[in-house]
């Protein structure tokens, strides 16, 4: 059952939730896994949910999506998304939103077909050990190992993960990279 929350609202959601598809609800953590779309869809009223959610959901989010994306959202606004599947040859944060919600960078580069590896934010080298990590024609990769960091609430969303660096020949690890990413709410809707 859903008895660790002391909102009836969100206990009664859990439980028949829990109930539609065998979920057992033990923890916050497992319902927080729960998409703002299940509790729209939920038998609650607008003005439950919305009092509800404002206790459920930080205002800073890291919310894990299909095929190896996380998106972090502020206010329920979506500002980047981290890639990190092993079908591109590095991680990369797409898109990166201003405060109006539209993307500040972009995929590729208008004009220059050898630039399809320009992919928004992005770490890479051109010359690591001689190797080319920077273009797509390189057998060079860089692999996300692990989570590190994987933070929401109120005032600030992290992400901080580990690379491994690979040539594409050898099994072993070139270089081991730990990127972290903060990011706050600030005035006017920017971050």
């Amino acid at each position: 059952g859903a008895q660790f929350f002391d909102d009836p609202i969100l206990a009664r959601y859990c439980a028949d939730y829990g109930e539609r598809t065998s979920t057992n609800w033990q923890t916050p953590q497992s319902f927080a896994q729960v998409s703002r779309r299940q509790i729209s869809a939920s038998n609650v009223t607008t003005a439950e949910r919305s009092i509800s959610m404002s206790k459920l959901f930080p205002r800073c989010q890291v919310i894990p999506q299909p095929d190896h994306q996380v998106s972090i959202r502020i206010d329920g606004s979506e500002r980047t998304r981290w890639h990190y599947g092993n079908q591109y040859p590095r991680p990369f944060f797409f898109p990166f939103n201003g405060p109006s919600g539209e993307t500040l960078t972009r995929m590729g580069h208008p004009g220059a077909s050898n630039h399809d590896h320009h992919r928004s934010v992005w770490f890479a080298h051109h010359k690591l050990l001689g190797i080319d990590f920077w273009s797509d024609n390189t057998d060079a990769r860089i692999r996300q190992k692990e989570w590190l960091v994987f933070e929401e609430g109120d005032d600030r969303a992290i992400l901080a993960t580990r690379l491994g660096w690979y040539d594409g020949h050898e099994p072993q690890e070139l270089l081991d990279q730990i990127v972290i990413a903060i990011f706050r709410p600030a005035a006017d809707g920017e971050t």
